[in-house]
């Protein structure tokens, strides 16, 4: 059965508990009356926005004030690569003191074109950053025995967390198997399973920016 009138709406099922109303008023006024109905909630909704960023940018700016005062500089770069018959293909990124996170990617296989991506994380990215890599003791590590560079690619690693400063460059490792047989292979591993986590920390925040 269907009630109607001007302004309200009802429709009725024979059962009682699956009726639903629809219920349409008559606008108030509006307190603007230079504004079209839709200027006016653009309007609001532009205001809206504003004062979420403003919100956003001071809470991050507090949240970096409070994170220098723990006084422990950071920075991480990571970078590997090699040159064949694709050119120069290599994968790049770094953390840096204030935030920003910057990252690149080359790859000339199937005429891919260079992806570039600069993105301000939080003081909380970071930390988590930072947890990683005491988790995984690198600092502790050197690369004196570790493997070095060749034809086949070439990685690096720098990292400065607070007075510790480590800076490590060695091949490229396709597979555990190289890291059996090389000379420091408890130190090596260590290397191969923190880089597995920061790339894929890193390339996180790249895929929420699209490509």
């Amino acid at each position: 059965m269907l009630e109607s009138n001007a302004f309200d709406v009802k429709l009725i099922s024979a059962r009682p508990i699956f009726e639903f109303h629809l219920l349409f008023t008559r606008q108030q006024p509006r307190q603007n009356p230079r504004l079209q109905p839709s200027d006016e909630i653009s309007a609001q909704g532009n205001k809206k926005r504003e004062r979420n960023k403003e919100r956003g940018r001071n809470r991050w700016k507090g949240e970096m004030a409070a994170s220098s005062s723990e006084g422990e500089e950071f920075y991480l770069r990571y970078y590997v690569g090699h040159k064949g018959k694709f050119g120069h293909e290599f994968l790049e990124f770094e953390f840096r003191p204030d935030g920003k996170l910057r990252y690149a990617n080359n790859s000339n296989y199937k005429n891919d074109t260079m992806i570039r991506k600069e993105v301000f994380v939080t003081p909380s990215v970071l930390r988590e950053c930072r947890r990683i890599i005491n988790d995984s003791e690198i600092m502790k590590e050197d690369d004196n025995n570790w493997p070095e560079p060749d034809r086949v690619g070439r990685q690096e690693l720098e990292i400065v967390m607070g007075n510790e400063h480590i800076s490590f460059t060695t091949s490229k490792i396709g597979s555990l198997v190289d890291v059996q047989t090389s000379k420091d292979p408890e130190g090596l591993r260590i290397f191969y399973y923190l880089v597995q986590d920061l790339v894929i920390f890193a390339e996180c925040f790249q895929l929420f920016l699209g490509y």
